[in-house]
């Protein structure tokens, strides 16, 4: 049976949407949790909120509304006005009032929705949420990149000075992502950052849209780009779960991202369905075979540890790897806390990546990305960056040349390459 929907909505497979959620996406080396990854009513319910928000103006609007309608899309927005009406009776009356039978029927989807996660028909899974919670609130403290600089935030000098070190340190860049190519073209970022990268594209001739999970990152990726004149859109949202249509873009880009949420498979999945037909992602992930992951981290950081447990430790930890004090206190303190948790593999690579307060980090293996891609036609694998910080001694004095020879292989960083089908849908 072929479902109907408003005209000029969003085609969405209501069937399809409901279907999806009977396979469990689990990361490498965890187990299955006996929960669906997302509950087939809430599928139905985004569904629903996909084929009429921003076809009325009340799902725009109201942000009771609008968060029903995006029930995974960040409620930041609207954060100081949630929730103004608490009962059933309320929230349909508003409904009623503000998006009239669209609205009714959203509202009604949110409350059989809710009342089924209480009474235990339909499970979620809680430990993935406040996960996520958790990583939204870490980026939004630490947006990625303000760390390399100290210029006050938002202003030229800094986005200038984020800038130089990115293509400094990580010079593979403009090759890898292929900003040069992206002229004329619909470019999705998924976690954009501060926009240094975006800005790349938008100034390359791209149709630029950058999303990412926080807002702190999406207001300074804005300020970059109205200062330099750029043309770009962007919007809090989830990875998992895009408020796109299916179809829509023709790059989509994501650099050290979709490690860090807790489904990266679904956050890929998403990628797949807003590409277009022979459209191209390019996605870098973490690498499981790597210097910085076998060695750097596996080995030398967890011996050093060790070190962090005495002040006299800790300055030499300062000295050896150039790592800031007040970094490798908050290590000392947390390892202090909870040294089983903290030496934990999965715990201990977090904390090991992308600051100590880091929630959440996974790392692939070339074989483990591409069966993370296995929807698309076409899969290609690369490795870039070795950094040269973390090679002690060595590393200062390798020429470009032979870093590159040995990132080829050892780097931390996994270039995944992939074509949708050309005739693929969603």
């Amino acid at each position: 049976m072929k479902e109907s929907l408003p005209p000029g909505s969003a085609s969405v497979p209501l069937a399809l949407s409901v279907r999806r959620t009977r396979t469990i996406e689990r990361a490498p080396g965890t187990q299955a949790s006996g929960t669906l990854a997302l509950p087939a009513l809430t599928q139905l319910q985004t569904a629903i909120g996909r084929a009429f928000v921003g076809h009325h103006p009340g799902c725009r609007n109201d942000p009771i509304l609008h968060r029903r309608c995006q029930p995974f899309v960040s409620d930041a927005f609207h954060k100081d006005r949630l929730h103004a009406s608490r009962t059933f009776d309320e929230r349909v009356a508003v409904a009623a009032l503000v998006g009239g039978v669209r609205g009714v029927i959203i509202s009604f989807v949110s409350q059989v929705s809710h009342v089924a996660r209480r009474a235990g028909w339909v499970k979620m899974s809680e430990a993935n949420y406040t996960l996520k919670e958790r990583v939204r609130a870490f980026w939004q403290a630490n947006p990625c990149g303000t760390k390399f600089t100290d210029a006050e935030e938002g202003s030229r000098l800094f986005f200038e000075r984020v800038e130089e070190h990115r293509y400094r340190t990580e010079w593979h860049i403009p090759a890898a992502a292929d900003f040069a190519g992206a002229a004329g073209r619909r470019v999705l970022e998924i976690g954009c950052g501060l926009g240094t990268d975006g800005a790349q594209y938008a100034r390359a001739g791209a149709v630029y849209t950058g999303v990412d999970l926080t807002e702190a990152a999406v207001r300074l990726a804005r300020r970059r780009f109205e200062l330099d004149g750029l043309a770009g859109e962007f919007r809090v949202a989830d990875a998992e779960n895009l408020d796109f249509a299916d179809d829509t873009f023709d790059v989509v880009y994501s650099h050290g991202v979709l490690h860090h949420t807790p489904d990266t498979a679904r956050a890929v999945r998403e990628v797949h369905r807003v590409l277009r037909p022979g459209g191209r992602a390019a996605v870098m992930l973490y690498h499981r075979d790597s210097y910085n992951y076998r060695v750097n981290i596996g080995v030398l950081r967890r011996y050093g540890a060790r070190l962090l447990r005495q002040e006299a430790g800790l300055r030499l930890a300062n000295l050896l790897t150039g790592e800031p004090v007040e970094s490798l206190r908050e290590h000392a303190a947390r390892l202090k806390a909870d040294s089983e948790s903290y030496l934990s593999p999965e715990e201990f690579l977090s904390r090991n990546t992308d600051g100590a307060g880091n929630p959440l980090t996974r790392v692939y293996s070339r074989r483990e990305a591409v069966e993370l891609f296995t929807d698309f036609a076409e899969v290609e694998t690369a490795v870039h960056f070795l950094n040269k910080k973390w090679l002690p001694v060595a590393g200062r004095l390798l020429p470009r040349e032979a870093e590159a020879r040995l990132a080829s292989r050892w780097g931390w960083h996994l270039w995944i390459y992939a074509r949708k089908g050309a005739g693929a849908k969603g």
